[in-house]
């Protein structure tokens, strides 16, 4: 799996594998639908989420896709356990993906957070089913560390726009999809 580690304005690429983030960790799934510009495979209509709340085991044959540009699909997220004590380190977008075909191949993870919207990086895919992430060390809007409150209120999801105006190659099919915070 490759992580995509965002410091400030310094970007690092690497194994999740090499990073010890904190002793603990919550994954949340997605609890609703948001906005919904991807169709879905195998899931009630008007239920992405139900295809990418994977929280009992991955299936690659429920998943959402999208083979056109400029088009996301977001979620609300599932809130914190009431009795959470700790200190949030990070969160992280995580995600299951292939292409949606060898013409509309280019995904990016995203978040929203105080109303404004963050990408990943955009990922290149294949034909197989691989596992991507990105790692938030800070809230991109406060640049500080993470509240309860923040993830309680943020939005998550894929995107087949970068925000360059470019032609992406966008599409791609996704079957999981979490935020997993790191916490002390």
């Amino acid at each position: 799996m490759k992580t995509t580690l965002l410091v400030g304005w310094i970007v690092l690429s690497m194994a999740l594998a090499a990073i010890t983030v904190s002793a603990a960790s919550i994954e949340l799934w997605p609890s609703n639908d948001l906005v919904e510009d991807w169709s879905n495979v195998s899931c009630p209509s008007n239920a992405e989420w139900a295809c990418v709340h994977a929280e009992s085991g991955i299936d690659d044959t429920r998943y959402i896709r999208m083979g056109n540009d400029d088009k996301k699909e977001t979620f609300y997220l599932g809130d914190f356990p009431l009795n959470f004590s700790g200190i949030i380190d990070s969160v992280s977008v995580r995600y299951r993906a292939k292409w949606y075909d060898s013409s509309d191949y280019k995904i990016t993870d995203l978040i929203e957070t105080h109303g404004t919207q963050y990408e990943g990086f955009v990922t290149a895919l294949n034909g197989s089913f691989v596992n991507e992430s990105t790692l938030w060390l800070k809230n991109p809007f406060t640049n500080a560390n993470w509240t309860i409150g923040e993830i309680n209120s943020l939005h998550f999801g894929v995107s087949t726009d970068d925000g360059s105006n470019v032609t992406l190659n966008g599409g791609g099919m996704v079957s999981s999809l979490s935020v997993k915070i790191f916490y002390h």
